[in-house]
């Protein structure tokens, strides 16, 4: 993930190949980063009963 994050995060010119290798490894990981800002969410509202702003 945090080469995913490197790719984006670059101001430099690249190759579209490049871009379009970062948003293919990029889609791979999204169901993860969804889980783990799920779990995040729970653990915040079990920890200290606060409802994250986002609407589902």
């Amino acid at each position: 993930m945090r080469e995913i994050r490197n790719a984006f995060s670059h101001d430099y010119p690249v190759a579209e190949s490049q871009w379009a290798e970062a948003l293919n490894m990029a889609w791979a990981v999204a169901p993860e980063l969804i889980e783990i800002t799920e779990q995040i969410e729970a653990y915040v509202l079990r920890l200290h009963n606060i409802k994250l702003g986002r609407d589902h």
